[in-house]
């Protein structure tokens, strides 16, 4: 009987630890709060309670209003969202999800603090806080000087190289155009009929025969002169 008890009791005890560590377990991944590294956070998290989602938040201190960008990845479901935050607070529908999913972050700036608000509303499930942190902003305007100036520089110097790609395209279609042209003038050339030569004795022939021309021209006009005269000194005589 004794032994009996003892093993009841045992049984028990196996029994709630095996129940508390299973709740524990769920209590955490659902209520697990994502931190906040300097100014990024990197957590994993259910967010549906089921498929285990990629979570990555940014601040970007350097924007006025200070914003931040929450980037959602997930298996399966495939789910690939982001949204930048830059209100105060501000509820999105983050899609992809079987369930109807929502994030709503609040942000408040309180002298160099900035707290950080995120929670996924999932229906059917409970609301979980996801992220709720104070984050100290360095405040370090020369840093965002210069990450300004290294994104201007980089739009400046890929503007210029569109400009000279364009120009060198431009600048070869001009040189092959000229070069077919090239190629094509001596095929001209040869295709071109040559002039016909003109045969001396010909030529000489065909002067000599306006020559006569001429001349039986003169002739015969002089012939006509004559009679016109003859003709004018017999009426001369008659009368």
């Amino acid at each position: 009987m004794h032994l009996l008890q003892m093993n009841t009791v045992v049984f028990c005890q196996i029994f709630f630890m095996i129940v508390f560590i299973q709740a524990g377990t769920t209590v955490d991944a659902q209520t697990a709060i994502c931190k906040f590294y300097n100014l990024d956070a990197d957590c994993r998290y259910r967010i549906d309670g089921i498929s285990l989602s990629y979570i990555v938040a940014r601040i970007n201190e350097c924007n006025d209003p200070i914003d931040v960008t929450f980037h959602v990845t997930n298996g399966k479901p495939p789910v690939d969202w982001s949204h930048t935050f830059s209100k105060s607070k501000e509820i999105v529908q983050v899609p992809g999800f079987y369930e109807n999913v929502q994030l709503e972050v609040k942000q408040q700036l309180i002298q160099d603090d900035l707290v950080v608000e995120a929670d996924f509303h999932v229906e059917g499930l409970a609301k979980a806080d996801f992220i709720q942190d104070k984050i100290k902003m360095r405040g370090n305007e020369d840093s965002c000087l210069v990450n300004n100036a290294v994104v201007i520089a980089i739009g400046v110097m890929s503007g210029l190289l569109t400009i000279s790609l364009a120009l060198l395209i431009v600048v070869l279609i001009i040189r092959r155009q000229r070069r077919i042209k090239q190629q094509s003038l001596p095929d001209l050339i040869s295709n071109a009929e040559p002039m016909s030569s003109t045969d001396p004795s010909q030529l000489g022939a065909s002067d000599g025969q306006v020559g006569a021309d001429s001349i039986n021209l003169t002739s015969g006009t002089v012939r006509f002169t004559d009679v016109q005269k003859i003709e004018s000194s017999s009426d001369a005589i008659t009368s």
